[in-house]
């Protein structure tokens, strides 16, 4: 009888315990991290065009925080401008008083292309990654094709291949880098806001390894104006 009674006092704390158990598995299962399944390149491309569908320009105000080395010498230079785009792909960087170290840096933003015309542009695969949670893609220009002039003279050599990774779920840019034959490299990290419906940068970290020269940046962005009229003037060289 006293064995019944201890039993049935323990049979509802087991299977408490049990629940608990239950529930935790499974959050875990879900919290897990997983490789995304397998897609193509133009899937790809296609839910990062998504990110940004009726937008046809906008204007932001950034702030960066450059440390630029070159030999034993170094400076730290704060930048002010304002970034423009105009679809499809014009953008530039524009920032007042540039210094001459900072000339190399701002021709990043000269041409970059969009998931709309860089398979013009470029022959794209979709490259085997460790990273969890992230497509990457990789690029090299097609014969003939428009090459980003600017970026290559400020490297000192023509571009080897681009590593572009893009978040699986999101299918936003967290990371690019240009990879050089004269071993030069130009890495960002991309973190990206919703701006308006429209996903947008808010924060890029630069890192450019240039034969006499290093750049590291972070460039922060304001307020975003959207779908404004720009001239194609703010674009010329």
């Amino acid at each position: 009888m006293s064995n019944n009674k201890c039993c049935a006092g323990r049979q509802p704390r087991v299977a408490i315990f049990a629940g608990l158990l239950f529930m935790a598995t499974q959050a875990a299962a879900y919290a897990a991290p997983s490789q995304p399944s397998a897609t193509t390149v133009s899937e790809i491309l296609t839910g990062m065009a998504e990110n940004t569908k009726g937008l046809t320009s906008y204007e932001v105000p950034f702030h960066i925080d450059a440390h630029f080395k070159k030999f034993i010498f170094s400076k730290r230079v704060p930048l002010d401008g304002i970034r423009y785009f105009k679809a499809p792909d014009k953008s530039a960087l524009k920032m007042t008083n540039v210094p001459a170290q900072a000339k190399d840096f701002s021709q990043i933003y000269s041409w970059l292309g969009t998931p709309t015309t860089w398979p013009s542009i470029y022959d794209i695969t979709l490259a085997s990654t460790n990273s969890l949670g992230v497509y990457e893609l990789r690029a090299t220009y097609k014969p003939n094709s428009k090459v980003h002039a600017l970026l290559d003279k400020a490297a000192q050599s023509t571009v080897d291949h681009i590593l572009l990774d893009v978040d699986a779920q999101t299918f936003d840019p967290v990371r690019v880098a240009w990879f050089y034959h004269n071993g030069s490299r130009i890495t960002m990290n991309i973190t990206t806001g919703i701006v308006g419906g429209y996903h947008l940068p808010k924060r890029e970290s630069v890192d450019m390894s240039l034969p006499d020269h290093h750049v590291n940046a972070l460039i922060t962005f304001g307020t975003y104006q959207t779908n404004i009229l720009i001239p194609d003037a703010t674009f010329s060289k």
